[in-house]
């Protein structure tokens, strides 16, 4: 054997323990927590113009929940972002939905949220969603987490929106540091 495929065999026999730890945490949703300076969050805090607080009746999937306006269940829709689907049902299940899910289930059940509306968006989605900005009262703002800890991809659905550059850094920060759906143990930023 020569040298050189020597050390490309200890490298790929170093590579596969690990890989398979990385795999089983990121399946489990245990990766490891997203490093503050991998990705600048964004730093602005709730504005005093978003609309809340709501408290969340139900988290339908790592992109969309129900919260209750005026005694409404109010759909949700989150501007900017896309996770892998889980309840859609003329798709399986997509690579990482589970994992987007209960991460948008741990960030939310049982919490209130504010809501911020972008007037370069329309109010209402094709299926009659309300789109907004998700901000939780002391973690920031939901839709940019998302992304940032490799559960949701940037989304740009027709006209660029507010914190569009903001999640696209949040997306190459989590591209570069192959976390959660953009590890190659997990998808590999396929979803589909």
């Amino acid at each position: 054997m020569t040298p050189a495929r020597r050390a490309a065999w200890r490298t790929t026999a170093a590579a596969i323990p690990c890989s398979i730890l990385l795999a089983g945490c990121s399946l489990l949703g245990n990766g490891p927590a997203p490093n503050a300076t991998d990705a600048e969050s964004i730093k602005a805090s709730r504005p005093t113009s978003a609309d809340g607080p709501f408290p969340v009746t139900s988290v339908t999937d790592g992109d969309t929940i129900r919260v209750t306006i005026d005694g409404t269940s109010t759909r949700v829709r989150l501007i900017g972002i896309d996770t892998p689907e889980v309840t859609d049902p003329r798709r399986p299940v997509q690579c990482f939905g589970q994992e987007a899910s209960r991460r948008a289930h741990d960030l939310m059940d049982g919490t209130q949220v504010w809501l911020e509306y972008d007037p370069s968006q329309s109010r209402r989605d094709r299926y009659g969603r309300t789109l907004a900005y998700v901000w939780l009262s002391d973690a920031g703002l939901v839709n940019e987490t998302m992304v940032r800890e490799g559960y949701a991809h940037e989304y740009t659905y027709d006209t660029a929106y507010k914190y569009r550059d903001a999640f696209r850094d949040a997306e190459q920060a989590a591209r570069t540091a192959e976390r959660g759906l953009w590890s190659p143990a997990t998808c590999a930023g396929s979803t589909k």
